[in-house]
C-alpha cells in the first residue's frame, strides 16, 4: 500500500500539537504546593545564611580560597586560617552549649508540665475516693453511736428526738475523729515500707494517709450540717454560723504557731504536736458548706414557693434553671477569686 506523505505530516503535526497542549495544561495543585514549599524553604535558608554571614568575623569562602591556593608546605597560610577561625570555633562551641542547655530546660519544663497534669488527675481521683471513704466512715460510726445512745436512753430512739439524736451522734463522732485521727496520722508512717514504693503495704498506707484529712474535714462538716438542721436552717442561723466560722477559721489559720505547724508538716516534720496544731485547717469544708447553704437559700425558697400551680414538669424545668444559674454564678465567682489570689501570691513572691 502507498503511504501518503501529507497524512504522515498531518499526524506528526497533530502529535506535536497534542504535546504542546499537554505541556500547556495546568499542573496539579499538589505539585504547585510542593514547588512553592521548596522555594519558600530555599528562600528561608538563604535569609538565615545571610544573617549568619553578617555575624561572622571572617568570610568562610575567603578562608577556603586561601587554603586552596596555598601549597601544602605553606604553614603560614594554615596558621592564619586557624587564627581567623579560632574565634568562630569558640563562638560555635558556646552556641552549641547554650542550645543544649536551652533544650534541656525546655524538656524539663515539658516534663514538669506533664507531671503536674498527672498529679492533678491523681489528686482528683484521690480526693473522690477519700470523700467516699470519709462519708462511709461517718455514716458507719454514726449508726454505732446512735445505737449506743438509744441503749443508754430510750428517749433518743423516738422520732421527735431525731434532730437531737443526729446532732449528738455526729458531735460525738467529730470529737472522736479530731482526737484519734491526728495520732493515727503521726503513727501510720512508722509501719510503711519506704524502700518499696510499689508494694501493697506502701499503697495502703499512702492511701490511708491521704484519706485522713478528708475524714477530719467531713466530720466537722457533719457537725455543722446537723447543727443547722437542729436550728431548722433558718436563714439568720446560717448567716450567723457562717460569719462566726469565717472569723474563727481566719483567726486560727493566721495564728503563728498554727501556721508554723502547717508549714512544718509540709516540710516533713511529722510530730504529734504539729498534727494537733494543724487541725483548724480541716475546717474549710464545713465553712464552705455553710457559705453554700447561705448562697443557695434563695434558690431553695424559689424551688419551694415559686409558681406552685404549675404542672410538675414545668416546676422541674424551672428548678433546673434555678440550679444551673446558681451553679454558674458560684463557679465563676470562685474561679475568679481563686485566680486573683493566686496571681497576687505569685506577685508577692
Amino acid at each position: 500500500p502507498r503511504h501518503d506523505p501529507g497524512a504522515v505530516s498531518s499526524v506528526g503535526k497533530s502529535r506535536t500539537a497534542g504535546g504542546a497542549m499537554e505541556r500547556s495544561q495546568p499542573q496539579p495543585n499538589a505539585i504547585k504546593r510542593e514547588k512553592t514549599a521548596k522555594d519558600r524553604a530555599y528562600r528561608e535558608k538563604l535569609e538565615i545564611e545571610t544573617k549568619v554571614l553578617k555575624v561572622l568575623k571572617v568570610s568562610p569562602e575567603e578562608v577556603r580560597q586561601n587554603l586552596v591556593k596555598a601549597k601544602k608546605s605553606d604553614i603560614e597560610v594554615h596558621r592564619q586560617a586557624l587564627e581567623q577561625t579560632q574565634d568562630e570555633v569558640e563562638d560555635h562551641l558556646v552556641f552549641i552549649t547554650s542550645l543544649q542547655l536551652l533544650n534541656k530546660a525546655m524538656r524539663n519544663r515539658d516534663l514538669k508540665k506533664m507531671r503536674a497534669q498527672e498529679s492533678v488527675m491523681q489528686m482528683f481521683a484521690t480526693k473522690c475516693l477519700s470523700t467516699i471513704y470519709a462519708w462511709m466512715l461517718s455514716s458507719f460510726f454514726y449508726e454505732m453511736i446512735q445505737r449506743f445512745l438509744a441503749a443508754l436512753d430510750p428517749s433518743f430512739d423516738h422520732e421527735d428526738a431525731a434532730k437531737d439524736r443526729a446532732l449528738a451522734g455526729y458531735g460525738i463522732y467529730g470529737l472522736l475523729a479530731w482526737s484519734i485521727v491526728p495520732v493515727l496520722q503521726y503513727k501510720i508512717r512508722e509501719i510503711d515500707d519506704p524502700k518499696s514504693k510499689y508494694s501493697r503495704l506502701h499503697a495502703a498506707v499512702d492511701l490511708q494517709a491521704k484519706a485522713f484529712p478528708m475524714v477530719l474535714a467531713w466530720s466537722f462538716k457533719d457537725v455543722v450540717q446537723q447543727f443547722l438542721a437542729w436550728a431548722d436552717q433558718v436563714l439568720w442561723d446560717e448567716i450567723l454560723t457562717g460569719v462566726v466560722l469565717i472569723v474563727v477559721v481566719c483567726a486560727l489559720t493566721h495564728y503563728k504557731p498554727i501556721a508554723d505547724a502547717k508549714g512544718a508538716l509540709a516540710d516533713g516534720r511529722n510530730t504529734l504536736k504539729n498534727r494537733y496544731l494543724a487541725l483548724p485547717y480541716n475546717m474549710m469544708l464545713g465553712l464552705g458548706w455553710v457559705i453554700n447553704a447561705v448562697a443557695s437559700f434563695l434558690v431553695k425558697r424559689l424551688n419551694e414557693y415559686a409558681w406552685p400551680d404549675l404542672p410538675l414538669a414545668a416546676r422541674s424545668v424551672l428548678q433546673l434553671v434555678f440550679q444551673l444559674t446558681y451553679f454558674a454564678i458560684m463557679s465563676i465567682s470562685v474561679l475568679r477569686l481563686d485566680a486573683y489570689y493566686h496571681l497576687k501570691r505569685d506577685q508577692d513572691l
